[in-house]
């Protein structure tokens, strides 16, 4: 475990070092907008007159999204007892909303977390992403109606595509930027202003390349072919830089990678021309080339942002990470061995928290189909990945070209996303709520309503706080969930 553990320290330093390179072109270029700083700058903002709270919280509207979040989830927390019954609200709680036979059901559930949150996300991305998630919908039952296998991965993969060509027509339009810094990395260009980033471009492009080729001598030790290693580091990277671009675009926290790493690595190789050191290899990999969390990528993107907007020399804020990552990883791996020793019946019982033997057994299962079968992308599948690709390259130029476009790109790239998918009724209803609001009232009154569902927000983690507090006094061997997609 040591030795993964120096793994996952270079990947994510090299994850980190790329937002140094990306930085200025997304915030100052680009002006993304970064909606999910607006609730930490919110919060911290300070009051005039020295008041303990920030003038947001202390606007009626804020308590009474607290009162009636906190009150609805505070109230599922005291059912854990018996004796009352529990408001179908909340994550736990769904129905699947039927089509038609074979067509995917849409799930129906309303989550807190994610309405309070996609209120401050762009109403033209929130639209495209049911929009996108309906047609590709429509899509998987037409084509069950007509007999074709394995529909949702085919489907899947024009979605892939079009985040793809997302993230490369996004690193075109740096283009002048990357020039600016490479120049700066090899000629120490004076024109090149580097000052207000976390380290210079120099060393953060020493760190990318020295973090890179020990990732890669790292998996080449493992048995894995250096053309396997290529291929998995590119795709993984392409979708961390994708997804972690989505969320500093559009907020979208929920995000899950639209596709694995090492799954898109097999197939696009196919596993009969692999080895089996690149199979085993490949399936180890899973711990990072599944994380749809990009391994502080988009962490780091997002505290650069709030450094820029606090002012001062924001290079202090780095070993606030690296402290806030060393401290989750420490709790992380104590908590999980712990739970061999604490929980009934040991590590037997981790598939009631974690579903850790059904990961264990799916992962060996697919290595054993990966040896047994042989897995490639098919016909079909390329054929959707260009169309994919071709469909994603139309959005942009659309979305580029003309003010008037309703459809984003980002709403294609991510519809088929297993978080997406999951809170696509929340999603559909913060559009709704959110497009009322600027229709009636335009941006004076969608501003009034931000303390409302910032309260909505606080009081979801107040509540799943609580919960967690019961959880440890009463519950300490028998938890609850609370805090789902």
């Amino acid at each position: 475990m040591g030795w993964w553990a120096t793994f996952f320290i270079a990947l994510f330093l090299v994850s980190a070092l790329l937002m140094v390179i990306l930085r200025k072109q997304w915030v100052e270029h680009e002006r993304l907008t970064f909606p999910l700083t607006r609730v930490p700058l919110l919060l911290a903002e300070a009051s005039p007159d020295g008041h303990v709270f920030p003038p947001i919280a202390r606007q009626p509207l804020f308590w009474i999204g607290f009162g009636i979040t906190f009150g609805i989830l505070a109230w599922n927390v005291l059912s854990y007892f018996g004796g009352v019954q529990p408001i179908p609200l909340g994550p736990r709680y769904s129905m699947q909303l039927e089509i038609a036979s074979g067509f995917p059901a849409i799930r129906i559930a309303f989550n807190f977390f994610v309405i309070s949150l996609t209120y401050f996300t762009e109403l033209n991305i929130l639209f495209s992403i049911w929009v996108f998630v309906l047609l590709a919908y429509l899509q998987i039952g037409i084509m069950n109606q007509f007999g074709v296998p394995a529909t949702g991965n085919i489907v899947n993969m024009q979605h892939v595509a079009g985040l793809f060509v997302y993230v490369g027509f996004g690193l075109w339009m740096a283009r002048r930027h990357l020039t600016g810094v490479w120049r700066k990395v090899w000629h120490n260009a004076p024109d090149v202003d580097d000052s207000g980033e976390f380290f210079s471009y120099r060393k953060a492009a020493v760190g990318i390349g020295l973090g890179v080729a020990y990732m890669v001598l790292f998996l080449y030790a493992a048995d894995m072919t250096f053309t396997t290693i290529g291929v998995l580091l590119t795709t993984v990277f392409f979708l961390y830089i994708g997804v972690t671009r989505v969320v500093a675009e559009s907020g979208l926290v929920f995000l899950d990678l639209p596709s694995n790493g090492h799954d898109f690595t097999v197939s696009a190789l196919g596993s009969g021309n692999l080895s089996r050191g690149d199979l085993v290899g490949l399936t180890l990999c899973q711990t990072f080339a599944r994380n749809w969390r990009t391994l502080g990528m988009a962490s780091k993107a997002h505290v650069s942002k709030i450094g820029d907007e606090i002012g001062g020399d924001k290079r202090g804020l780095f070993p606030l990470v690296i402290g806030g990552l060393a401290i989750g990883a420490i709790a992380s791996v104590v908590f999980t061995v712990s739970q061999g020793y604490v929980v009934q019946g040991g590590a037997s019982q981790f598939t009631q928290v974690f579903d850790a033997f059904e990961l264990l057994l799916s992962s060996y299962n697919r290595l054993a189909s990966w040896i047994n079968n042989d897995r490639a992308f098919s016909d079909v599948e390329f054929m959707e990945l260009g169309w994919g690709g071709i469909a994603g390259w139309l959005l942009l130029l659309a979305h580029y070209r003309f003010a008037w476009w309703p459809l984003h790109p980002i709403g294609f790239g991510v519809a088929q996303a297993f978080g997406t998918t999951f809170v696509i009724f929340s999603v559909f209803l913060s559009w709704l709520i959110k497009g009322l609001l600027l229709k009636i009232g335009g941006v004076a009154l969608y501003s009034r309503g931000q303390p409302f569902f910032l309260g909505m927000l606080v009081g979801y983690v107040v509540a799943v706080a609580f919960s967690y507090g019961v959880y440890l006094i009463w519950f300490p061997h028998n938890g609850h969930v609370l805090h789902s997609w």
